[in-house]
Formats: C-alpha cells, structure tokens, sequence
C-alpha cells in the first residue's frame, strides 16, 4: 500500500495515518488470534504464553514444543540490540548522572538497532530461504532426527486436544455471544466514564475525543483472551 499518491490535478496526497496508528494494537491483536487459530485448525500446533516473560508487559504467545536452543539462535538479532541497548543505557548515566528518560531511552533503542544491523544477504526465493533456514535447525538440533522429533513434538494432536476444542466450539451460542457482548461493553464503559460522563451540553474537545478511541481500543483488547477462548 502507497503511502502517497498523486491527484487528477497533480498534487501528492498523503495517507493520514493516525487512524490506523491508534488502531495498531487492535490490529496487531486480531492478526495474531487469527493465525494462531488457523495454524492450530491446519496443523495441529499449540500454543502457550512464553515463560519468564515481563509480568508488566502483554504475554507473548509461542509455539509449544519449539526447541529453546533454535528459539535463540533465531532471536539473536534481538540479543545482539538489547545487549548494545544496556551498554549505551549505562554509558549515559556515567555522563549524566541519572538513568535515561522515556524520550532518551526510545533514541538509545533505535541507535542499539541500527548499530548491531549487520549487512543483507543477497535476495532469496522462498524455496532457498527455506533451505536455509533447514540447514541452520539440522545444525542446533543435531540433524534429521533431531529435527524430526522437534516437529513431531510441536504438531502432536491427542484426544483430550481434540475433545477439549469440541466443547469449546460448543460453547458458542446466542447466551455466549450476549454474556460476551455485556462483558465488552461494562469493560468500556468502565474504561471510558471520564469523558462519556461529562455534563448535559458539555462538548468533548478533539483531545479528549482521541484519548477515548484509544480507550475503546485499549478496553477491546483487554477484552479479547475471553473473545478467543473460543476459537471458531
């Protein structure tokens, strides 16, 4: 999708993008319950919440039975900023004598990022990355068998799995849509009331109008791990 375009008249137009900006959680929120319910529907796989995650943050979701050691090695690119991220986080509280701000921290994150970027590869088709990728797992894991039982581990389908996605697909009916729509509308009302309470004649200003579309956003999502108990 373009980010900008030119008009019958010749001007350049920009796409606004602070709509889908303040719809970007919710949108990342749906992708993701999206694929995970397809790859669970098409391949067996299963997931659960990564262990020794930040409590602070929203869980991260990941395949169950994927080997930590190839885990790691596809994450080193990650390992390789949030090391250079604290070295450039102390650096800058020995010059300034206090730890670095929300602003400053964001700056040192993506100088972190640009500073570890190592150099592209040279184009790939699918069908040579996937090789590639193959080569690296045979390699962590010891080769094909290794590799083998890893897969058979993450798409291993039992009875009590099957039997438990039956009841939850039971479970949706017309009460479960009603409880579930009540539930999403207390949780935003809830999250809302200081700008939907405001007195008869009282006109919102734009400001406070932006922080309650962010609000409704934010009380959905808190809302979703209901919403995806079920998945259909």
């Amino acid at each position: 999708m373009a980010a900008a375009a030119a008009g019958q008249a010749g001007q350049w137009r920009a796409l606004d993008g602070r709509p889908l900006h303040a719809l970007a959680v919710a949108a990342s929120e749906r992708y993701n319950t999206r694929l995970e319910a397809v790859l669970t529907d098409r391949l067996g796989l299963r997931f659960a919440e990564q262990p020794g995650a930040d409590p602070s943050k929203r869980p991260v979701r990941e395949i169950v039975g994927v080997d930590e050691r190839l885990s790691s090695t596809w994450s080193a690119r990650r390992a390789a900023i949030d090391v250079r991220r604290a070295e450039l986080a102390a650096r800058f509280q020995a010059e300034h004598g206090r730890p670095p701000g929300p602003v400053e921290a964001v700056k040192l994150a993506q100088r972190a990022t640009l500073e570890t970027r190592q150099a592209k590869h040279e184009p790939r088709t699918h069908l040579e990355q996937r090789a590639v990728w193959r080569e690296q797992a045979l390699t962590v894991l010891g080769g094909p068998r290794g590799l083998e039982a890893m897969l058979h581990a993450t798409r291993r389908r039992t009875n009590r799995t099957d039997r438990r996605a039956e009841r939850a697909r039971a479970q949706v009916s017309p009460a479960w849509v009603a409880d579930t729509a009540e539930t999403v509308l207390a949780t935003v009302q809830v999250t809302c009331c200081p700008v939907m309470l405001q007195p008869a004649g009282a006109a919102p200003t734009l400001r406070e109008l932006g922080t309650l579309s962010l609000r409704v956003v934010a009380a959905v999502v808190a809302a979703l791990p209901m919403l995806v108990t079920v998945r259909v």
